[in-house]
């Protein structure tokens, strides 16, 4: 049923079934170009996360990845936690490991956690904790991750935390040099 609304909302007149994802991710693209507002931003992320369920391709998988990336990296706080929300969902997460441009991904997210805002890098440790299939082996996570545990911010200690949680069960690295 969601994949009938998904297609009838944005393929109404693809033929070929190779190309209706990635026409539908253009036309998603599209949409969130167009909203003026941050609430209808929000809403139309909601679409990314659909597409990802309906179609979990890997080509689909990354290519949408890489779009809420650079969109979590550009955006502000509630358009952060909006595609945190995208990633958290299981049927969503669940294809993480699919993603082939895993440092271009790290990347966009630790540009936020580079920020002087306490809650930016909050939500970047949240969405690299969510991302542990890509992040599990990468130092600069690793990194990030001990340097926000022991931050004087209390949110930002917490989502550390959080991420740990997250990473800690598939790196035995990061395991090792926390406990």
């Amino acid at each position: 049923m969601e994949r009938e609304s998904l297609f009838n909302l944005f393929s109404d007149d693809i033929t070929s079934e190779k190309l209706q994802p990635l026409m539908i991710l253009r036309r998603i693209d599209k949409r969130f170009r167009l909203a003026t507002e941050i609430g209808a931003q929000c809403q139309v992320l909601y679409f990314y996360g659909l597409l990802v369920e309906t179609y979990p391709f890997p080509i689909v998988v990354n290519m949408t990845y890489l779009k809420l990336a650079e969109l979590f990296r550009s955006g502000n706080q509630l358009l952060r936690q909006s595609i945190l929300s995208v990633m958290s969902k299981d049927t969503v997460s669940e294809h993480v490991g699919k993603i082939h441009n895993t440092n271009e991904i790290i990347i966009m997210i630790m540009d936020v956690h580079l920020s002087n805002d306490p809650i930016a890098r909050s939500l970047a440790l949240i969405a690299l904790g969510k991302l542990a299939a890509i992040t599990h082996n990468n130092l600069s996570v690793h990194h990030a991750i001990r340097k926000s545990l022991h931050s004087n911010d209390t949110t930002e200690a917490f989502s550390s935390i959080l991420a740990i949680n997250d990473i800690s069960p598939t790196s035995k690295i990061l395991s090792s040099s926390i406990f």
